[in-house]
């Protein structure tokens, strides 16, 4: 879950409207809307006076869940056996050319 959306599910959660959350940290309806549809950066500021107004510590909205690490870690290892038997799938000249490629990307973040 994205930051915008755990201030959109929290907010709701707690029967805040975007009006309302926006009044109590001085800012528009729209730009609330903005950081709910993460489509406008958070300053740390503004995110500990968003936290503030739903009751909740800024760490609520930051960490992962553990359902959210398992889900992740889950893609991660399906993704891994896709790739593996795509890669043994290929002749050996291809498995070459395919992992100079993939360490290319690897190289790229």
């Amino acid at each position: 879950m994205t930051l915008g959306e755990k201030i959109r599910t929290i907010r709701k959660q707690k029967g805040i409207s975007q009006e309302a959350l926006a009044a109590m940290v001085y800012t528009k309806k729209q730009t609330i809307s903005l950081y709910e549809q993460d489509k406008l950066e958070l300053k740390v500021s503004v995110l500990t006076r968003i936290a503030s107004a739903l009751k909740v510590p800024v760490t609520t909205l930051l960490e992962e869940t553990e359902e959210e690490r398992m889900l992740e870690d889950y893609y991660a290892k399906y993704d891994a056996i896709e790739a593996s038997a795509l890669i043994k799938s290929m002749r050996p000249e291809l498995r070459k050319v395919a992992m100079v490629q993939l360490r290319a990307l690897v190289t790229l973040e």
